[in-house]
């Protein structure tokens, strides 16, 4: 009985130490967010008034036909496809059957993989700068691919690459799927930090949806 009391009275200071680093942690949380790169962004994107979206280039969002249900053979493309998030989203699609699929990474080996499900298209490149706006269609024969660190450029047959707008005309929904690291890494130097991921890619595929989107859906997340 004393050992299993004293069991009872240790386990007291490991459960004190993780309330107290919670309870600190919850305090810090409120000035990080105050200075995150995502406040520019933290307001809906399901309305052509945003801002951001009033902004894009050639005020495309102003078609916009913003909460339109999608119908069953509708296309969806699928920015961020090969990320954290974007793959679990594109696998769900791509095995429900229900819609086409367009898939955008900037994974190459990922892209095809899931590509293999059945995907209307796939395209690689990295839209986190301002103005990017060419992807590359790993699909066309001809293409050399850099795989580098995975960056998914064109080296040969530039005319191979595909412009975002027109990778995103006709597509009913588009869902836009950003991850990136918290802390700083070898992601940020290849044009994942926040600020490309969650400000520049997002404008950019913000400025190339065509009139014909029913649908957007924005998500976002940092490990």
């Amino acid at each position: 009985l004393s050992r299993l009391r004293l069991r009872q009275k240790g386990t007291m200071f490991p459960r004190l130490f993780n309330t107290v680093q919670a309870a600190i942690l919850m305090a810090l949380l409120p000035p990080l967010f105050a200075f995150s790169p995502l406040q520019p962004l933290q307001s809906s994107f399901c309305r052509p008034s945003h801002p951001l979206a009033s902004r894009a280039p050639g005020g495309v969002a102003a078609g916009w036909r913003m909460g339109g249900v999608l119908e069953e053979g509708d296309t969806v493309a699928v920015v961020g496809a090969t990320g954290r998030i974007g793959r679990v989203v594109s696998e769900k699609l791509l095995r429900g059957g229900k819609y086409k699929v367009r898939l955008i990474g900037n994974d190459l080996e990922t892209a095809e993989a899931l590509g293999s499900l059945g995907a209307e298209s796939v395209l690689v490149g990295r839209l986190g700068q301002p103005g990017a706006s060419a992807l590359l269609d790993v699909r066309r024969k001809g293409v050399v691919v850099d795989q580098k660190m995975g960056t998914g450029l064109a080296l040969e047959t530039p005319g191979e690459l595909v412009p975002l707008k027109e990778a995103l005309r006709g597509a009913h929904g588009v869902i836009m799927c950003g991850s990136t690291s918290m802390f700083p890494s070898t992601r940020w130097m290849l044009g994942e930090a926040p600020v490309d991921v969650d400000v520049h890619q997002t404008r950019n595929v913000v400025g190339a949806i065509g009139g014909e989107t029913r649908r957007v859906v924005y998500m976002s997340a940092m490990g």
